[in-house]
């Protein structure tokens, strides 16, 4: 569960904000109804996600005050807004640009276990925000490629982590981005818009290099992803390469603004395939061939390519049912046809 489910982080941050330093019996005063069990466990929380400090005097007795961090500070103007929404019980607006902020520190935590990185790792962080993600893998990675194309949010994050070695900010269109030419994972709450996009530049075009990684998205997307029949050749290309996996759903309130639709972490690890990625065009050039009418069998479909007894030979080499649906075919089924076309079939004959 986020750390900001409920009305007390949110209050406890404004006040902070009001003040440079501020006692626990100062915050006690302002919010009258909160026990001190909730507002002790409420400071934990803040504090361990990186959003408040704690500083002890060496007195007698010991004085302890509390203050925002420079990742607290940054989330101000986001907080002030949502407790004057939460107190008049008014929903919290999306962003136009379709990015919700990750504030919840379990699903960080889960999305950077899941990606297995290493010490040794180059990591994108796509659309990276104010930084809530990137502060974490900083910890981690050799390298953190912090991607953001909001002019404001890039001249935070390069404030933020002007002290980080292995953090370099890109202020970008993600689209636009010179992708590395060599192995590099991706731990992101990409913006949920350019999706499609975002799927095509890592698990097509960069397909020699990317690794794989944990992304955070919107729910409906992801589902697509693990349809029983697969009417995207794009889809098709990810599974074959990719080994995806839904980790679980995502509830709005683990975001600042919380978006109006549900979300999911996705973890993607790449295959160990015998693949020249030089055929990558061609490959998918041959699945778009058999998927343009999905409602063809395995077998009409397959004898636009193949000749009527390879395709009996086919059928009993992969175990393919002849009369299932083209849709039907699993990742492993469509990779063996292609890899089959390419010694049986004369070139002039295959798709383009």
């Amino acid at each position: 569960m986020s750390r900001f489910s409920g009305k007390w982080p949110v209050i406890i941050l404004c006040i902070l904000s009001e003040n440079e330093c501020t006692r626990f019996n100062q915050i006690q005063k302002a919010i009258p109804d909160i026990s001190p069990k909730v507002l002790s466990d409420t400071l934990k929380n803040l504090e361990t996600d990186g959003i408040i400090k704690r500083i002890v005097y060496g007195e007698v007795p010991p004085r302890v005050e509390y203050s925002l961090t420079k990742l607290g500070l940054s989330l101000m103007p986001y907080i002030n807004n949502c407790k004057k929404l939460l107190m008049t019980k008014k929903k919290l607006p999306v962003r136009f640009t379709g990015q919700h902020f990750t504030i919840d520190k379990v699903l960080i935590k889960d999305a950077i276990r899941q990606a297995n990185i290493s010490n040794q790792d180059t990591v994108l962080d796509i659309g990276a925000g104010k930084g809530f993600l990137t502060v974490h893998l900083l910890k981690i990675a050799n390298n953190v490629v912090a991607i953001e194309n909001d002019t404001a949010l890039v001249e935070h994050l390069r404030k933020l982590f002007s002290d980080a070695r292995n953090v370099q900010v890109v202020g970008c269109d993600f689209r636009n981005f010179a992708v590395p030419k060599f192995p590099f994972k991706v731990v992101s709450n990409i913006p949920y818009g350019i999706t499609s996009d975002i799927f095509k530049i890592l698990m097509f075009e960069s397909l020699g290099n990317f690794l794989g990684g944990s992304i955070v998205l919107q729910l409906e997307p992801t589902q697509k992803l693990f349809s029983r029949k697969l009417y995207n050749p794009y889809t098709v290309f990810y599974h074959t390469f990719f080994d995806l996996k839904l980790v679980y759903e995502v509830g709005p309130e683990s975001f600042l603004p919380p978006p109006t639709v549900k979300s999911a972490l996705l973890n993607i690890k790449r295959k160990h395939l015998f693949f020249d990625f030089k055929f990558k065009a061609k490959y998918l050039a041959f699945i778009s061939c058999l998927l343009e009418k999905p409602d063809l069998s395995v077998k009409t479909a397959l004898k636009s390519i193949f000749r009527k007894s390879q395709v009996r030979s086919i059928s009993e080499k992969f175990g393919l049912n002849l009369n299932a649906q083209i849709v039907c075919l699993s990742p492993s089924q469509w990779l063996n046809c292609f890899l089959e076309m390419l010694e049986v079939v004369p070139e002039k004959f295959h798709p383009s």
